[in-house]
């Protein structure tokens, strides 16, 4: 069988995969919950739907053709009752709604303690598993782990979508929240014979013992909601504490590989959940108790977001700055912000205060016909506009 049939056979078989579509679907929801939340806030979408569908594309398919070359160099075998566990978990962890429970750790974690309370129990044989996988999927698990930090630090912070919600005193505060679900296509092993009709899948051999190629997709998931500062360096230093988690998996599975004991695994397993925990709730917990950042102000104007293709993304104003005057006039609110534009109609001149508090001057052309003029997207004060994005 030549290459291009192989890899034509494989993808046949990831396209098949339900978990591929599962993925697609929760992306797809994802879209519409974020378009939702923005329209609600401002009247408008900052990204079409189909951004949560192409931001993570190439990211995930680098990342799952890296993952592959170290799979394929350890020969990583898993049957299918294995990967029908797998599946289970994943459908469970996206079953709870949330993002960032539809990480690795919870999935192929929780597959990993059935492995071993299952083994010698009395189940039904599609459901038989030997704890001689756990290794390879323990390793499999750590490394997936480390592309999950990689995608976080790398395009975790490509895009966030800013949203407004009520504060502690009624008022309205700005957050931006990063939600991404990546597909990672990755190739395993599985015992010939598996797959039906294997006269026409490749088939490697070692020894006395064949294998066959599968593409198998995994999901990755990540979320973060900030109010507290701009969210690109919370996004950053979250990346590099889960690329320190990551390297702690590996060193758990490279020392359940020298001594692979079952009751050691389970506790390996539960210190990764209660590690993973801790790291997502802490976060949650300490944003709650600071001042929240994106709030109305009497010294000009915060920006909460900026429409991709805008005046306002030509001018490189970002989330976080603040405009204090607008054609030579004070402004604090959306009300004086859109009388101060009226003053010229095809040019604007913006007096902004940086997130360092330094004053710069930018300048830009007006597009008639548009939903909004400049495309910047502000704390609402409590005198509504009938579209606040101006």
């Amino acid at each position: 069988m030549d290459v291009v049939q192989m890899l034509g056979v494989m993808l046949g078989g990831f396209f098949a995969h339900p978990l591929l579509y599962i993925g697609v679907v929760a992306i797809f929801v994802m879209s519409l919950h974020r378009v939702s939340k923005e329209r609600a806030s401002f009247h408008t979408r900052v990204l079409a739907k189909r951004a949560d569908m192409i931001i993570p594309f190439l990211p995930s398919l680098v990342m799952g053709v890296l993952i592959s070359l170290v799979t394929v160099s350890l020969g990583v075998v898993l049957p299918f009752s294995a990967l029908l566990l797998l599946l289970f978990g994943y459908v469970l962890m996206v079953a709870t709604a949330q993002v960032h429970v539809m990480s690795p750790v919870y999935a192929l974690g929780s597959t990993l303690v059935a492995i071993v309370v299952l083994d010698g129990a009395s189940v039904p044989g599609w459901l038989e598993v030997s704890t001689e996988v756990v290794p390879g999927l323990f390793l499999l698990l750590a490394l997936l782990l480390v592309a999950e930090s990689l995608l976080i630090l790398k395009n975790g912070p490509a895009f966030t979508s800013p949203q407004l919600e009520r504060g502690k005193r009624g008022k309205w505060i700005g957050v931006h929240l990063a939600k991404r679900l990546w597909i990672l296509p990755v190739v395993l092993f599985i015992p010939e014979g598996l797959i039906p009709a294997a006269g026409y899948w490749p088939v490697f051999s070692l020894g006395e013992t064949s294998f066959q190629p599968l593409l198998v997709p995994f999901l990755i998931g990540f979320q973060m909601k900030k109010r507290s500062a701009p969210p690109q360096e919370a996004i950053r230093t979250y990346g590099h504490r889960s690329l320190g988690f990551a390297l702690l998996a590996l060193a758990l599975a490279c020392t359940y590989v020298a001594w692979p004991v079952p009751w050691l695994l389970v506790v390996m397993v539960l210190v990764l959940l209660g590690v993973r925990v801790t790291m997502t709730l802490l976060p949650m917990l300490t944003e709650r108790t600071k001042t929240a950042f994106f709030t109305e102000s009497r010294e000009g104007c915060t920006i909460v977001g900026v429409i991709p293709g805008s005046p306002a993304a030509k001018m490189n104003l970002k989330p976080g700055e603040q405009i204090v005057k607008v054609n030579g006039l004070r402004v604090s609110s959306e009300e004086n912000f859109y009388a101060a534009l009226q003053q010229n109609a095809v040019y604007c001149k913006l007096d902004v205060r940086d997130l360092e508090g330094e004053i710069r001057f930018e300048q830009g052309a007006l597009y008639a016909g548009q939903h909004h003029q400049v495309g910047v997207l502000l704390v609402r004060t409590e005198t509504k506009l009938s579209n606040s994005v101006v």
